[in-house]
């Protein structure tokens, strides 16, 4: 199993360029709230998306269907926060391999982000 990190900004900005950061692309209203509906991979069987809770003073996380990004503001996935669980691959997954991970927006609107395997 592995953990994607990244960072997603609801804005009409193009994407950022750089590898693990991605906005929802030109002409997205940056008006509006946009929600990450689903994420896949050809390189995972299952690709899941989690939150953090804390419960009786327990930090956990939760499995979500889908996150919203309010207008303007920055979502970052990170380790104890927002992440994506990426698991049962089906390539063999090394260090420093580049695995592209397809955002899909509840708009309808896809993304395709190259991420970097990397030690944590």
């Amino acid at each position: 199993m592995f953990t994607g990190y990244f960072s997603i900004t609801s804005s009409a900005s193009s994407p950022a360029s750089s590898p693990g950061s991605t906005s929802p692309g030109s002409g997205t209203n940056s008006a509006r709230a946009v929600t990450l509906a689903s994420v896949t991979s050809p390189y995972f069987k299952k690709i899941t998306m989690h939150r953090p809770v804390v419960r009786n003073g327990v930090a956990e996380t939760e499995r979500v269907k889908n996150f919203t990004i309010q207008p303007g503001q920055t979502r970052v996935y990170e380790s104890g926060g927002f992440h994506l669980m990426l698991m049962q691959a089906t390539v063999k997954v090394k260090i420093g391999k580049a695995l592209p991970i397809k955002i899909k927006f509840q708009s309808g609107k896809e993304k395709t982000v190259v991420f970097k395997v990397r030690r944590h």
